[in-house]
């Protein structure tokens, strides 16, 4: 057992792997019930957008070709993809980032911080849930159409894949069928 610490013994987990590294944080556990909560938080986000009145479809397909995949289908106003500036937490320097990235991977970003119509009534408010299913995912890919457009990004365990681009409609895992618009995850 170490007696005293040193510097040596500082870490700093930020981003995506902090999530992973400590998964009970976030999910509460690292067990079913954990991976139960990474999909909710999906879910909630579907949610979110059909209390606001922007989606009227919420759909949850178990994916029976990989053990413990899941799609999660909504037919809301979709992911903004335009870029925002943001502060770098470690450096303090301003990056001009993707939206869709910022809400898929980089923790505690979202629209729904403010006293603003985006916060009323919704159940994610924290920005952490679709991160954190990114980060326990062994594969995470979102598509997204917004504004008509449909767009995509794959991480694997939390490290990105694909960057954020411009994709054609992904077709419903069950009918096969591009989707119209909306959300898949």
């Amino acid at each position: 057992m170490v007696t005293k610490q040193s510097a040596k013994d500082v870490k700093s987990l930020a981003g995506l792997p902090g999530i992973r590294h400590r998964v009970s944080m976030y999910a509460g556990s690292s067990d079913g019930d954990g991976m139960w909560t990474a999909v909710r938080e999906n879910l909630d986000n579907c949610s979110d957008e059909a209390s606001a009145g922007r989606n009227k479809l919420i759909g949850l397909i178990r994916d029976l070709s990989t053990p413990n995949a899941f799609w999660v289908i909504d037919e809301g106003e979709g992911i903004p993809v335009g870029n925002i500036k943001l502060t770098n937490p470690v450096s303090g320097k301003q990056e001009t980032v993707s939206a869709f990235k910022a809400i898929v991977a980089i923790p505690h970003s979202g629209s729904k911080f403010d006293e603003n119509a985006n916060a009323d009534g919704q159940r994610g408010t924290h920005g952490v849930g679709i991160k954190l299913t990114n980060a326990t995912s062994n594969v995470f890919r979102v598509h997204t159409c917004y504004d008509g457009q449909w767009y995509m990004t794959e991480y694997a365990k939390g490290q990105v894949v694909t960057e954020v681009k411009k994709c054609t409609a992904p077709k419903h895992p069950l009918t096969g069928k591009p989707l119209r618009k909306g959300t898949m995850t």
